[in-house]
């Protein structure tokens, strides 16, 4: 990769030379004509004159050129000014902030109109994220329904192994379809340091929601906390979808007769520990990623949950690493901040 140049920097020292090189040409033609083609006997009383005032100001004339230097390149910064502020702006727009657009006011005529096709290109590709997104979230409200009646209907048939074989597949797509309107939703949201939760109470209810899957696939699944509430930082319904995800993650990996374990430290930290399979260290970089999911994995799924799981974490500001369980398995571990940070 070829290393960026300033060009701030390149145009000092193009003028630099530009100057240096004018000013030693004069003084060489001066010096030229005044001392070497013209005797100082022979020389009028107007070249004598002249003769004695450069030999007494001669001294001035290369302070007057280091002087000129540091004037054109303290104009040169102060003119290049709005486009160090424009790369700033630049920087700061991410996919989640399509609505910010560029300052054009005072700006130089040569670099309003690259400013103002920038905005219009962010402007069409903040309508592509809006349509796409409004698009998701009407496909998967119009699934929701049609799934629900498909469940309906199975539970007055026979639990023939067919039929609970399509309960398993109905239940996947259901999980996918809020997976997608979650994450549709996240993409709406700002983050969300300003609220406060009882990290405590989110657990309670959402291992109760999650116990009797739990409980069908043969999977203990077991809360470690301390007693009352434990203020973190972060809104309660997106920690609930934060803990659901990693749950719902380790029941499809753990294998029949394993435990789960969620653990809470009044510290604010989060486990959620399994006796899964693992995931490699070499893996570990990538599997908050959307739709990436383990090479030669034999868990069904999209590859949505743990992407929710690594979008609410930042969101909520909040840490999340992936550890060894000494007796086989992972430990997701999320550091909420503390709600009193937030009020200091």
């Amino acid at each position: 990769m070829s290393k960026l140049q300033s060009l701030e920097n390149k145009l000092v020292v193009r003028i630099s030379v530009i100057l240096i090189g004018s000013f030693s040409v004069i003084l060489g033609w001066l010096w030229v004509h005044l001392f070497i083609l013209h005797e100082p006997l022979q020389a009028s009383s107007h070249q004598q004159a002249f003769m004695e005032l450069f030999s007494n100001v001669g001294w001035v004339v290369p302070v007057m050129m280091l002087a000129t230097i540091f004037v054109t390149a303290h104009t040169l910064r102060r003119s290049l000014k709005p486009l160090r502020h424009l790369s700033r702006l630049t920087a700061q727009i991410k996919p989640k902030s399509l609505d910010q657009r560029l300052p054009v006011r005072d700006l130089p005529s040569e670099v309003a109109p690259m400013v103002k096709a920038i905005n219009a290109m962010l402007s069409g590709i903040e309508d592509g994220f809006t349509t796409q997104r409004h698009f998701t979230e009407n496909v998967a409200h119009e699934l929701r329904t049609p799934l629900q009646v498909l469940g309906a209907g199975l539970e007055d048939l026979q639990q023939t192994p067919q039929v609970i074989a399509l309960r398993g597949d109905l239940d996947r797509m259901a999980r996918s379809v809020d997976q997608i309107l979650t994450i549709s939703r996240l993409e709406t949201r700002s983050e969300e340091q300003e609220k406060v939760s009882d990290l405590n109470a989110v657990a309670v209810t959402v291992l109760s929601y999650i116990a009797p899957l739990a409980t069908k696939k043969n999977v203990r699944l077991s809360l470690e906390k301390e007693a009352g509430p434990l203020w973190v930082q972060g809104d309660k319904g997106l920690i609930g979808d934060l803990l659901r995800n990693l749950v719902e993650n380790a029941l499809a990996v753990c294998p029949s007769n394993a435990g789960i374990c969620v653990r809470i430290s009044p510290a604010g930290t989060l486990d959620v520990i399994d006796e899964g399979p693992g995931i490699p260290s070499c893996y570990r970089d990538k599997i908050f990623q959307r739709f990436w999911r383990l090479p030669d994995s034999k868990v069904q799924g999209t590859g949505l949950g743990l992407a929710i799981v690594g979008d609410i974490a930042m969101r909520c500001r909040a840490e999340i690493s992936i550890h060894d369980n000494l007796g086989g398995g992972s430990v997701f571990r999320v550091v909420f901040a503390s709600a009193t940070a937030l009020t200091s």
